[in-house]
């Protein structure tokens, strides 16, 4: 949303442009380390399914629109839990099974360049010229810069062009028995417009979906079923910025964009979220994250003590707690090595290790749902490149510069997600055919095909 100053005079033929090719839907798999589970139904000779992917869609905003009346034609939502951090390129990833990207955000260190040094690479219109790769899994998604620009500077114009152009799409593809589009606008909409303004927008896709079931049956006088999946929540509020500088500054941490000695920390804020990777030389990692364990507005800082192990300092140092994991049981144990534990969860663990699956749905509900898996899919899983340190703020609180939020307060910003915090990470999961369970990223599609 913080890209709509100096091009907005690019979009003035866009909603003429064509729709997007065909892409193949085949990929490589992004690893998770929780088992997965069947599909509960199958996919008959008659049978069409429409995956649609709704970039920030939320459980508990989803919820409230059926619960006023609205998709009255799905089945009661699901929560999709997203992993850490919960943002659009990682989780996407994850759920298309697609090869991971270069990092969380298209603006990232690499630690590799310079001897070691690393480098900062990327910028903020790398999301408009190269788009991430697991758009080109779905056969419907933005073709072209000029359509990713139009669904961040008129989100709500182009997203519904966007589901019109859809229908044309999907009625032109009858022979594929699975049919997958992607929208992103609809995270846009979240962050500029507020909850009132995605309400809308759900609203218009509702009865978008009606008009085209009845359509396709119309025309080819066979069922259309409508799964929707979205990588994330949004928790709608307006967020204060997270000041590392101060502490860092303290602790004798020097803040930059290279590692040339073992003081030396570069934090990644491309955009406005509630998380940040952090990087240091090696060996640095667990003084780092206790100086930002220290930081007004982190609930936590998390580093890897093992291949299979994590640990998570809170509250100034004054919190350290410990997960290890054991893939060949598909376990997780946690322990509290000091003061209290930040996620609440360890009485699940009171006699000992936790199957996987058994954690991710006891915490379903929690404040931080699936948080010590999650944690360390971030650290180890979600990008190519590692961070030596991620950051989770409290509710409320983001990672910010100040260019970031001169703009923010010329465009609003009225949502945020990124965090541990269940608002932010649940994003849906939910048929017009079948009551789909809760799931993770990784295993959506074992419920598609």
């Amino acid at each position: 949303m913080i890209l709509r100053i100096g091009i907005l005079f690019f979009l003035c033929t866009l909603l003429a442009c064509s729709s997007p090719p065909v892409a193949s839907t085949k990929g490589q798999v992004s690893k998770s380390p929780q088992p997965k589970t069947s599909p509960t139904k199958s996919i008959t000779n008659n049978h069409h399914i429409l995956l649609l992917g709704l970039d920030g869609i939320g459980f508990k905003t989803f919820k409230k629109m059926q619960e006023g009346g609205y998709f009255r034609s799905f089945r009661p939502v699901a929560p999709m839990v997203a992993s850490f951090p919960s943002i659009s390129d990682p989780n996407w990833a994850k759920i298309m099974r697609t090869p991971l990207e270069v990092s969380f955000t298209k603006e990232h260190f690499d630690r590799e360049l310079r001897e070691g040094k690393g480098e900062m690479k990327g910028g903020l219109m790398d999301h408009v010229f190269h788009p991430p790769g697991y758009e080109s899994y779905f056969d419907y998604r933005p073709e072209g810069a000029l359509q990713h620009l139009a669904s961040m500077t008129y989100s709500e114009t182009s997203g519904l062009y966007w589901l019109d152009a859809l229908e044309k799409k999907l009625l032109e593809e009858t022979k594929k028995k699975i049919f997958t589009a992607f929208i992103v606008n609809t995270d846009f909409i979240a962050h500029t417009k507020g909850e009132m303004g995605i309400l809308h927008y759900l609203r218009e896709l509702d009865r978008k979906i009606i008009q085209l079931r009845e359509r396709f049956f119309k025309n080819f006088g066979e069922k259309l079923e409508v799964v929707l999946v979205s990588d994330h929540g949004n928790v709608f509020l307006k967020p204060k910025a997270v000041d590392v500088d101060k502490v860092l500054q303290e602790d004798s941490w020097k803040l930059g964009e290279e590692l040339k000695s073992d003081g030396d920390v570069v934090m990644v804020v491309p955009e406005i979220l509630s998380f940040a990777p952090f990087f240091s030389r090696k060996g640095q990692e667990a003084k780092l994250a206790k100086s930002l364990s220290r930081v007004e507005g982190v609930h936590v800082a998390l580093y890897l003590t093992g291949p299979f192990q994590v640990d998570f300092l809170a509250q100034n140092g004054r919190s350290h707690t410990r997960a290890q994991f054991d893939f060949k049981k598909s376990t997780v144990s946690y322990h509290v090595l000091k003061g209290e534990d930040p996620f609440q969860q360890i009485q699940y663990f009171k006699n000992g290790a936790l199957n996987l699956n058994k954690y991710f749905q006891e915490t379903l509900n929690d404040e931080y749902p699936n948080a010590i898996v999650r944690g360390f899919e971030g650290l180890t899983q979600n990008s190519l490149q590692k961070p030596s340190v991620l950051v989770s703020p409290l509710l409320g609180y983001v990672f910010s510069n100040k260019t970031l939020e001169l703009i923010t307060k010329i465009l609003g910003l009225e949502s945020v997600h990124g965090s541990f915090q269940r608002e932010e990470s649940q994003g849906i999961f939910v048929s017009t055919d079948r009551d789909l369970p809760p799931v993770y990223p990784g295993i959506v599609l074992d419920y598609i095909n």
